[in-house]
């Protein structure tokens, strides 16, 4: 689970990734709810920037830094979902 760019439509906190409802991409963990693409937007009000928050020691790849960690489009951190992250 990464943190998001996304807010949650209910109570306004920062939206985790989930994957542990495969249809859901989203995950509140203030209201503990779940959430589509469709039905939230991100930290400045827009629907198509959705991006996540790697930590930079999990992942080695060339995507945006910011905060110590990778910013990864959406629809790209999907994509990389399959692949083992580095934990160690």
């Amino acid at each position: 689970m990464f943190k998001t760019n996304c807010k949650c439509p209910r109570c306004g906190g920062i939206l985790y990734t989930q994957t542990e409802y495969g249809d859901y991409s989203y995950q509140c963990q203030n209201c503990d709810e779940d959430f589509y693409d469709f039905e939230v937007t991100d930290t400045e009000g827009l629907e198509d920037t959705h991006n996540v928050f790697v930590p930079v020691e999990c992942m080695a790849a060339e995507y945006p830094i910011e905060d110590q960690c990778y910013i990864i489009p959406i629809q790209e951190f999907r994509a990389l979902e399959n692949v083992k992250l580095i934990t160690e």
